[in-house]
This record gives structure tokens, sequence and C-alpha cells, in this order.
């Protein structure tokens, strides 16, 4: 994150000034549309794609253009929602119209040639993402989110300030306070240049955005932000999977590849407002109002790492009430949980699909267990559908939150049900009524799962003082 920041702000020192440089890094590092930076996913895969298509926009720009798509593909193999702001290459470059039109034409072709190859080769291993689409449904959807997207992405910089200020947390005023002197000090030291006239302004907006109605340096400013806007539409095409209009959670990360196009747009802004208000009291006040924004926003982001924390604990309460609830599973074993009454928090689901994942993780089971016991997460309307015509338990994405790999059918004798209504587990030994048919559940597994040494997550979600029947 820190380096790609750099690259952010050497990418706009490079363009304008080292002032609109650190204007843009500062909304780059607070960009707060997307809430997903402490997955590993995010690290290992979201972070070196934005490294990979910034340093193809350096490359562009000193004229190496070979190694610039190369960098650019290798987003596609990474995480590919940065790959269409690769278009606003040869809009950065200062050339003749005539000239920049045709650069850019070219440029687009050769993007598009990248893309299919690598569309055939995904088709080509049978990647689900690309298959299980139409193509109706993919351009549906691109546009879409093309529309709800960038909206979304600047409306953040308003909301999440809104948040902070709304959310009554001691440590989120202490970091906006922490942040605010110094914020305030960097911007009252920065440089604008040559200052745009209030008549001037005026002349330029009734004049419909006319770029004759502005002095040059004003002029390149106002291209740089219209290329920032393109940027962050084309931030949108190929979120694909998640809605585009998330605020909050996972889905966030539709947001991610906006962070580049809302960063140039919030920059040029600012420096056409310090351009209008170049000393005086106005120029203190908009130091301030920027100083104010951008500490909240910092502020902000302790309030999603607040959900996490409290992630963390609700999972720790879960498995350490689960387990002496289960202790008797064995091989074969399913355990099912009835959502209704699981702890919920807005940007990170706690316990969730990922369930399915962690009992093998928290005790090594024998390697001659075909199906070790599993945890499944059911979804609110399983109820209706859980039971097969054979009268077997369905397990799947019509009745689970839980990876495909996972999904089956089994037989009753081998279900736990753990019921969560008013926020305790209570494993359910009576058979369940479901319309017609009745789960008859397992009272006893004729297991010890106490007796298995512990796995690699056991350390990190079990007290051993309170985890014994």
């Amino acid at each position: 994150m820190a380096a790609n920041t750099y690259l952010f702000y050497a990418l706009l020192r490079r363009l304008h000034s080292p002032s609109l440089g650190l204007m843009g890094g500062v909304a780059y590092a607070l960009f707060s549309a997307d809430t997903t930076q402490a997955f590993l996913t995010h690290a290992f895969g979201l972070q070196p794609s934005m490294s990979f298509i910034l340093l193809a926009f350096h490359s562009y720009l000193s004229k190496r253009r070979v190694l610039a798509f190369a960098l650019a593909a290798l987003t596609l193999f990474t995480y590919e929602t940065v790959y269409p702001a690769f278009l606003a290459a040869p809009l950065l470059v200062t050339a003749p119209d005539r000239n920049r039109s045709k650069a850019w034409i070219a440029h687009a072709i050769g993007l598009v040639a990248i893309l299919l190859a690598v569309t055939v080769l995904r088709l080509a291993v049978g990647e689900s993402r690309v298959s299980g689409m139409n193509a109706s449904a993919l351009v549906a959807t691109s546009l879409t989110h093309m529309a709800q997207g960038p909206l979304v992405s600047l409306g953040t910089y308003l909301y999440r300030p809104i948040q902070a200020l709304a959310s009554g947390s001691p440590e989120v005023y202490l970091a906006a306070s922490l942040a605010f002197f110094p914020l305030a000090a960097v911007f009252s030291a920065l440089k604008v240049g040559e200052k745009i006239s209030t008549q001037e302004l005026r002349a330029f907006l009734r004049g419909d955005f006319a770029f004759t109605r502005l002095a040059p340096h004003a002029q390149a400013l106002v291209r740089l932000g219209l290329v920032g806007l393109f940027m962050l539409v084309m931030a949108y095409p190929l979120t694909l999977t998640v809605r585009g209009y998330a605020v909050s959670g996972r889905d966030t990360r539709v947001h991610f590849a906006a962070v580049l196009g809302a960063s140039v747009i919030i920059a040029v802004l600012w420096m056409l407002l310090l351009k209008t208000v170049s000393a005086g009291r106005k120029r203190v006040l908009a130091n301030v109002m920027a100083a104010l924004l951008f500490s909240l926003l910092l502020g902000s982001g302790f309030l999603v790492q607040k959900d996490y924390v409290m992630a963390w604990m609700y999972q720790q309460e879960f498995w350490e009430s689960l387990l002496p609830l289960v202790h008797d599973a064995s091989s074969g074993t399913v355990i099912l949980i009835d959502p209704e009454g699981l702890p919920y928090t807005r940007q990170i689901e706690a316990i969730s699909w990922n369930v399915s994942r962690v009992l093998s993780r928290l005790y090594d089971f024998p390697a001659s267990w075909e199906k070790p016991p599993t945890v499944y997460r059911l979804v609110p309307v399983w109820r209706e559908r859980i039971i097969t015509e054979d009268g077997l338990v369905r397990l799947n994405e019509l009745t689970t939150a839980a990876p495909p790999s996972l999904y089956r059918t089994v037989e009753s004798s081998k279900v736990i049900l753990i019921e969560t209504a008013g926020g305790h587990l209570r494993r359910r030994q009576e058979p369940l009524r479901l319309g017609e048919d009745t789960l008859r559940l397992s009272a006893d597994m004729n297991g010890d799962l106490y007796s298995f040494p512990g796995g690699i997550l056991y350390q990190y979600l079990i007290d051993d003082q309170r985890n014994r029947p």
C-alpha cells in the first residue's frame, strides 16, 4: 500500500507538480470506498495488481510501451479490475489532439486484444467467473457498475467523515485530532502556482466548460481531471461478481480500482479550489476544511478495524461455545448452524462460509478420514430445502453458505443441528418437523474431538479453560 501510494504520488508529480502529487497521494492513501484492506487476498493479489498498473503508467510515459503493455497484462492474472484504467495512458501524454486520438485507438486495440486472449485462456481452463455468465449479462453488469460505482466511490469522501463524526467513538476522535494539525500544516505549505480569478472561473462555467475560458495552466488541470473521470469509469467494467453500490463489507472490493480516478479527481478539484483562494483567510479556511475532512477519513478507518476486532471476538466465542456441544463428532459428521441468532458485523462476516474450513484446522484429524467432521452455516431459508425426496440432508447453495467443494447429501443420523436463537448456541436433540418431513438428529456420535491434537488455529481460537463440556 505504501509503495503504491508513492507510485501514485510520483505519477501526479510527473504529470503536473509536487503539490498535486501530494494532494493525490493523500486522497489515494485515505481512499475509503474499499474497506477490505485487511484481507490477505488484498495484500497478495489486489495490491500487486495496482503496482503493476502504476508501473505500466510510468513505463508508458517513459516511452517503454512494450514493457507498459506487459505490466498491464500481468494485472489480468492478479486482479483484473484495474486493467481497463490503462486505456487512459495515451490521454496523459502531451500531444496534438489528432496524434493523441490515433495513439489512443491503437492503444485500445492492443489492450482489447490482450484481454480477449486472456479471456479465451480462462474459458479454456473452465474458470467459472467467465464461463458462468452469458454475454448480455456481462455487458449489462459492466454498464450498471460503470454508472453506479463512480458516484459511490466519490461519495465516500464525504460519507466516511460523516460516519466518523456520528460514531461517538473516542478512538476515532483521537485519531482524527492527532492527524488534523500535521495535515493542516502540510496543506498550508502547498504551492499552487498561478492563481485563477473568480471572474475567469465564472466565464469558464458560463461557457459550458470551454477550455478557452481558462488560462493554459488551468486548462491542463481540467484536462487531467477529465482523464481522472475516464479512469474512474473504467474502474468498473470488469467488476462482474459483486454489486456496484456497496459501501460496507467484502463487496466494497468492487471499488478497488476506483482509487486511481477518484484520487485524480479529488486532487484536481482541490488544486482548482486553492488556485481561486490562493491567499488570505479563504486559503486558511480551505486548508482547515481539507485537514478536517482527511483527518476524519483517517479516523473512519478505525471504525472498520473495530469491526474486524469484534468479528475476531465473535469467532472465538462461537468456537469456544460450539466445541462442548459437538465434542462427540467423528468421521462423516455434519454440524449445521442455524443462522438466526448469529452476531453480525458490518465490514466483515464473522461466522459465514469460512466456518466450513475451520474445524479441520482446529484439530489434526486422522489422514484416513475421507470426510472429517465439518461445520456448515445454513442460509435463512434452509428449512424448506434441506430434505431431499430420498429423505437425505441436502447441503448445497440452496441450504448452506459453504464452498462448492463441500456440497453433498448425507443421512440425518450423521447430522448435528445447532440452534442460535437468542444469541446462545444450543444443540437440538429432538426431531425437527419441516413441513411434511421430519429431520431426525443423532444424539450421540460416539466420537471424542478432545482426543485429537490441536491444529494450526487452535491456539488462536480456543481457551483451554472454557472449551470442555
